[in-house]
């Protein structure tokens, strides 16, 4: 008789799991417990990347981020003082822009910074947006 074969292994196994019934059921519900909890937690950091990929895209930087030559050389300091197309106004190049096929919406944004006073936190990026705007158009 072979005494490492894979039956006479497979027969100790079922053994040892029969003689000790609390031990196999104690790790049976710990091992139960534990993938449940990774998938909640696999689950909610893949619902938090989604969540905040959408309010970035939303929010900040769109899908499309339109600006003149001079701007993208100081964009760190969020330069508002050059023109975007030929000096035409964003009004101008968001209705061009609305008339290309495909194009669903349009909406011009403007970011600065700002210091607070009186405040725990000393700065905060603020956001010009067109709520009424972007609220139809992203939350149909």
């Amino acid at each position: 008789m072979k005494t490492n074969s894979l039956s006479t292994l497979a027969t100790i196994a079922w053994r040892n799991i029969k003689r000790n019934v609390r031990r196999t059921s104690l790790c049976i519900v710990a091992i139960g417990i534990a993938v449940f909890f990774t998938i909640v937690m696999q689950s909610m950091t893949t619902g938090m990347m989604a969540g905040m990929e959408t309010v970035v895209q939303v929010f900040d930087t769109g899908h499309i981020s339109i600006v003149s030559a001079d701007f993208e050389a100081e964009k760190e300091y969020y330069p508002v003082q050059y023109p975007l197309a030929d000096g035409g106004s964003a009004a101008e190049l968001a209705a061009a822009i609305k008339a290309l096929p495909g194009v669903r919406a349009v909406f011009p944004r403007i970011t600065s910074y700002a210091t607070l006073q009186d405040s725990t936190k000393k700065h905060a990026l603020l956001w010009g947006l067109d709520i009424a705007g972007e609220t139809a158009a992203n939350f149909r």
